[in-house]
């Protein structure tokens, strides 16, 4: 596979994950089908274009809606959103909300989540957002959402763990004990995350 399969592969499979964010379905993201590393190059790039616009008009439809979802939190003590947020929210809509939040609001309200659904909501999350979240944690429950993310989304968590800090990635080591993927699949910046932590 050449530069240009692997570039156009990359857009394809960050489309995936980012369709996927639309839903309540909690897998990694999609397989890529096998038929589009048999398209020639050009229609790669003209598929993963009409997708990429797909995706942009469906997320601008909403992002009124999560807007206006994260202005109410701002006004609601942290300890109602704690009991209504896992009630009535899915952890796909709660990172789309949290576009419009900042890092400390964000914190202040996922302390009081239980772990898998701050893990759900994290792998769901724009990568760089979702590593500051886990800086921001207190350590224990951050190393538990990087246990459960390595465990159910270990993809998704590598994304997350490419905009960490090395503290991060040191603490997310022994949770990649065992951990085992084919390594020649994964992107150079996946590559690079899974030496870091995963090679013993």
């Amino acid at each position: 596979m050449n530069n240009n399969d692997q570039n156009v592969n990359n857009v394809l499979e960050m489309l995936s994950k980012s369709a996927l964010s639309n839903t309540t379905n909690t897998s990694d993201q999609l397989s890529l089908p096998e038929a589009f590393t048999k398209l020639p190059q050009q229609d790669q790039q003209e598929i993963a274009g009409f997708i990429s616009d797909i995706v942009k008009q469906e997320d601008e439809a909403y992002a009124k809606l999560f807007e206006s979802l994260a202005m109410m939190m701002k006004y609601v003590p942290n300890f109602i959103l704690h009991q209504i947020i896992p009630r009535y929210v899915e952890p796909a809509i709660a990172a789309k909300i949290t576009c419009n939040l900042n890092t400390k609001q964000i914190v202040g309200v996922a302390s009081g989540l239980s772990v898998d659904y701050i893990g759900e909501t994290a792998i769901h999350m724009e990568d760089k957002v979702a590593a500051e979240v886990l800086e921001g944690l207190k350590r224990k429950l951050a190393s538990q959402v990087i246990e459960y993310a390595v465990k159910n989304h270990p993809i998704s968590a590598l994304d997350i763990l490419a905009h960490a800090p090395d503290k991060i990635r040191k603490e997310a080591q022994p949770h990649f004990k065992g951990f085992e993927i084919d390594v020649d699949s994964l992107t150079p910046t996946r590559q690079e995350v899974y030496r870091t932590v995963c090679v013993h």
